[in-house]
């Protein structure tokens, strides 16, 4: 709900331009991005709102891999899921 969607940027060779090229389409719509075979990147009006940024997606990797270990994950169905983006919404207007 706090982060909305976070996406997985192509691989990209460390050390060079390729990885600021593979964030730049994700950086306009999300706070936080996975890059692909290094981790994870997130950002924010501070050092601080980006910190509990990063916080929340290792809280929810975490969630995922024992979900995943345990078999018992179930996506969201896509109807639910546009519902839950319109929450999201509502709920990021009201706190601004």
């Amino acid at each position: 709900m706090t982060l909305g969607a976070v996406p997985l940027a192509p691989y990209a060779t460390t050390g060079t331009d390729e990885v600021a090229d593979s964030l730049a389409e994700y950086i306009p719509e999300h706070e936080a991005i996975l890059m692909a075979n290094h981790g994870a990147v997130t950002y924010g009006k501070d050092l601080m709102d980006a910190f509990m940024k990063m916080e929340t997606v290792e809280h929810f990797a975490q969630i995922t891999l024992i979900v995943d270990h345990l078999g018992s994950a179930s996506p969201i169905q896509k109807d639910r899921l546009a519902a839950l983006l319109r929450a999201r919404t509502r709920y990021v207007l009201n706190a601004a």
